[in-house]
């Protein structure tokens, strides 16, 4: 059984304003809260901080949020983008890669440090410049298994419309 939290439930917690028991319209809590409360299953959104049930054994917690630290790492264009460079390049330094994606040194840098912070890329500093390249190619067959499930997808749609 889930310990799921209610939006009342969450409001008494968190001494949250009622009037007539209810969340007043201008205290109401951030949409995510809203949306994570009316998901019902195992995990609440207490006022942005996501909580799961105590049923979860909590090795298995730790590698979810672990896991969703680095899909989250990779969950953006240009970031996909800069994985397939270096997929196919092997190592490029931050200057070419902000060329290739056409952004500036300083935001290229930002999503290259948040793919090293996660564990996807390594670098490697030579004189001025710095190199990054994959720490893990099997981030390959990750992003093909992506491209398989936009696949199917598709193919669903197509036969809805057949």
């Amino acid at each position: 059984m889930y310990n799921c939290v209610t939006m009342q439930e969450q409001a008494e917690r968190l001494g949250g304003p009622r009037q007539n028991g209810a969340i007043r319209q201008r205290d109401r809590f951030p949409p995510e809260a809203v949306h994570e409360a009316r998901l019902g299953g195992a995990v609440t959104n207490l006022g942005g901080t996501a909580v799961m049930s105590d049923t979860i054994d909590p090795k298995l917690r730790a590698r979810c949020q672990f896991r969703a630290r680095i899909v989250k790492a990779i969950a953006h264009p240009v970031r996909l983008l800069i994985l397939e460079e270096l997929l196919r390049s092997g190592s490029r330094c931050v200057c070419e890669i902000a060329e290739l994606v056409g952004l500036d040194m300083s935001t290229a840098s930002r999503h290259l440090a948040q793919m090293k912070e996660a564990g996807i890329l390594t670098d490697e500093r030579k004189g001025a410049m710095t190199f990054y390249r994959i720490r893990t190619p099997c981030v390959l067959q990750f992003l093909e298994c992506i491209d398989r499930v936009a696949q199917e997808g598709l193919e669903k749609q197509l036969d809805l419309l057949r």
